[in-house]
């Protein structure tokens, strides 16, 4: 064999190998290549997410159980309170499309460093499905679009991508529709409780009467206002469920009841005893009773009708207590009593 031709032959084998050794690299790749569930999200019946337990937290409690009923996904612990179906599934969604491939760690003494430990984790997924498997995973955050991962039982650590622990919430109101009570632009309203009644309205002009108040003091309107929009906006945080129960200070015992009415309709609705956190509340038309922060319930509930008056506008004078009073209702200054050091007539 010629030389030249001697060097074309090593030349297009080493082409074929290297052609080889690419094939067989990418053919590798997606072999070890896989989804981190092995089934598709319909055939999801039920998941509960979790964070660690420990420290009370700003959220709404350690774990959401959600499962899928004949109408859409439901909480089960709260009398099947009807949550958003579309968020649900687009969770699933994003877990189902997650991908793995061969583990970074699989020694146990690193499971509580990448937040996958039984001790030490971000979130706790368990998935129960049609056929009966249940299948339980811990999440940790990692960067980027990803998150560890670790099935219950076993040492091996992958990484998942297109998927993120922090966002597989394991709180209701990132599934549910959370505006309980919402009217837009109420114009008339009327709060009683413990302090009385406050009966205010809207005049044409945009500013608000209040019929407790006397007529001649000064509202203070944007005291007014933030009322009605606190008093027009309640998002609901947990459900109690549909039975209204007398530990939940309803009824005739609730602490305040309010009604709202604007261009768009009217809402009333009553708020109940308080737990350490939250406050019952029950709106008319509502089947659920809900559980609210008890922040978002205070000014209906702690609200008189004398914190709506503009207090600069009081002239020095005027009574600390009893007000509102007409001007010429007001007390006249006591008379002045000579101090004992003052010198006496003789």
């Amino acid at each position: 064999m010629k030389p030249m031709n001697r060097n074309l032959m090593v030349l297009l084998l080493l082409q074929i190998g290297i052609a080889g050794y690419t094939w067989s690299s990418k053919r590798v790749i997606e072999v070890e290549t896989r989804t981190l569930l092995d089934f598709a999200p319909e055939e999801v019946t039920e998941i509960m997410i979790s964070r660690m337990a420990g420290e009370r937290k700003t959220d709404d409690g350690p774990s959401v159980t959600m499962r899928r009923g004949e109408l859409g996904w439901v909480i089960p612990t709260a009398e099947n309170f009807p949550l958003d179906s579309g968020k649900v599934n687009d969770m699933l969604g994003r877990l189902s499309l997650a991908k793995i491939r061969r583990p970074v760690a699989s020694k146990p003494e690193n499971h509580n460093a990448l937040q996958v430990g039984v001790q030490s984790y971000d979130k706790k997924i368990r998935i129960k499905t049609k056929a009966g498997q249940e299948v339980v995973i811990y999440a940790g955050n990692a960067k980027g679009q990803s998150m560890h991962a670790r099935y219950d039982g076993q040492d091996d650590v992958y990484l998942a991508r297109g998927v993120q622990a922090w966002n597989l919430s394991h709180q209701i109101d990132d599934y549910a529709d959370t505006d309980y009570v919402r009217l837009e632009g109420a114009t008339e309203m009327r709060i009683l409780n413990q302090h009385g009644a406050i009966d205010a309205q809207q005049n044409e002009d945009g500013t608000w009467s209040v019929a407790q108040l006397s007529p001649e003091v000064v509202i203070d309107l944007a005291r007014v206002r933030s009322l009605v929009r606190a008093a027009q906006t309640i998002k609901l945080n947990l459900p109690a469920g549909r039975e209204i129960k007398p530990e939940y200070g309803l009824g005739q015992n609730a602490r305040a009841t309010v009604f709202l009415k604007g261009p768009s309709g009217s809402v009333s609705y009553a708020v109940g005893a308080e737990t350490d956190r939250y406050v019952y509340l029950k709106a008319e038309g509502k089947d659920f009773v809900a559980l609210i922060h008890k922040f978002n319930a205070s000014a209906v509930l702690k609200t008189k009708a004398d914190d709506l008056i503009d207090r600069s506008k009081i002239e020095k004078g005027a009574p600390a207590q009893g007000w509102p009073l007409p001007r010429d209702q007001w007390p006249k200054d006591p008379p002045k009593t000579p101090s004992k050091e003052s010198p006496q007539a003789p």
